[in-house]
């Protein structure tokens, strides 16, 4: 078939019809059909076909319209297709949409007008545009803390078969625990003098705070012995760490020391329910352990043996007992559950004399 004059073989119509676009596919377009806009005719294109093969070594090439890879056999026909024709006429900005709706990959995909500005912009506005792309200095550092926080909330663990046992690892440092020791084991700092014990186990231990007679059932103040400034410090340490302990203000307080070369230990127990509050709270030092829970079914007609659920308490770790397994839980240690030769733990009671007056032990 003969052509008008002055158009190519398969050249576009003109300006004039309706079907011309002005955007630039439009131009790739007029430019790969008409050898006369510096393009490549179709009677040439099979030469480009063979050169193309050669030098990407595959039969493929992107279509210069829509962009896929088509066989270069097949170019053509792509071309006159229905599946180049919708590229064609939704423009480039829809056609970049579309590619970023389909892909996958996670990375930006820039709109002409973006790549258009990002060129005429200076290398200065660049390098700019991307620092306020990054948080600043004090962002991140609160961000770190935010971080930390987060960790450190997340350290406090609620046991799951033991309602109301909380454990908060690391609740101190290594420095703290050393501090601590040397303050324990300093007679002439703490005041008191590790001496040995057959309460509740085989120990040795000390006191501090208010003195709780458990036979006439009444709490007094000591002023000779009052709560050294380092466990009143770790008092307040204690309320900004779980929401169960915020209005928890200890007023005694005493340290145990466990040897398990010599046969060490802690009897299973429950704290006096009365004289001490509904809160328990222990902090481990130097040694590992696992303290075993069991029901408590003194006072019931249940004969049969209880569960124990054992705990496990890593040193510089604090223990908080709360709700059901403060009043319902026996806790004790065994000798061979001490993981190391010395376990030292200082606990933390509230205790006063109960409202309700009740009959001295051994008393008629």
């Amino acid at each position: 078939a003969r052509c008008s004059r002055g158009r190519a073989f398969g050249a576009m119509p003109s300006a004039k019809s309706a079907l011309r676009r002005g955007d630039k596919t439009q131009v790739r377009l007029d430019g790969f059909l008409s050898p006369n806009s510096g393009g490549v005719s179709r009677g040439s294109f099979r030469l480009l076909q063979n050169k193309l093969k050669q030098k990407l070594g595959s039969a493929f090439a992107p279509c210069p319209v829509c962009g896929l890879q088509v066989s270069l056999r097949l170019m053509n026909d792509h071309l006159d297709s229905a599946r180049c024709a919708p590229s064609v006429s939704i423009g480039d900005k829809q056609a970049t949409e579309l590619t970023r709706e389909e892909s996958t990959e996670p990375t930006k995909v820039l709109t002409h007008t973006e790549r258009a500005i990002s060129k005429q912009m200076s290398p200065e506005k660049r390098e700019t545009k991307t620092k306020t792309t990054s948080p600043p200095s004090a962002l991140r550092a609160l961000m770190e803390d935010a971080k930390k926080a987060c960790t450190a909330s997340d350290a406090t663990q609620q046991h799951g078969a033991l309602p109301g046992l909380f454990v908060v690892e690391d609740f101190i440092t290594v420095e703290e625990e050393m501090a601590l020791m040397a303050f324990l084991d300093d007679p002439a700092r703490c005041a008191r003098e590790w001496r040995s014990s057959t309460f509740n186990g085989e120990h040795a231990g000390m006191k501090w705070g208010v003195v709780c007679d458990l036979k006439r059932r009444v709490v007094t103040n000591c002023p000779t012995n009052p709560m050294p400034i380092e466990l009143r410090t770790l008092g307040e340490k204690i309320r900004a760490t779980h929401r169960a302990v915020t209005d928890f203000h200890p007023n005694e307080a005493n340290a145990i020391c466990y040897r398990r070369r010599v046969g060490h230990h802690l009897n299973p127990h429950c704290d006096d329910r009365r004289l001490s509050s509904g809160i328990l709270v222990n902090l481990s030092l130097l040694g590992d352990c696992l303290m075993s829970y069991t029901k408590d079914v003194s006072g019931t007609t249940n004969i049969s043996k209880p569960k124990t659920v054992d705990v496990f308490l890593p040193r510089r770790s604090l223990q908080i007992q709360t709700g059901t397994v403060r009043y319902e839980y026996r806790h004790g240690i065994a000798n061979e559950n001490l993981r190391h030769d010395r376990r030292v733990s200082i606990t933390f009671r509230e205790s006063k004399t109960p409202t309700t007056k009740m009959r001295a032990r051994g008393s008629n």
